[in-house]
């Protein structure tokens, strides 16, 4: 039996700058290393 867990995340403005200076960061590195 499967259990899963759904759920909404709905991030601040703050929290929206950070994630997506993250994941710039996490992309470039990424991409360099393929």
């Amino acid at each position: 039996m499967e259990k899963a867990y759904k759920f909404r995340f709905y991030p601040t403005k703050t929290q929206i700058k950070i994630l997506n200076s993250t994941f710039g960061c996490v992309r470039y590195v990424y991409n360099h290393f393929l």
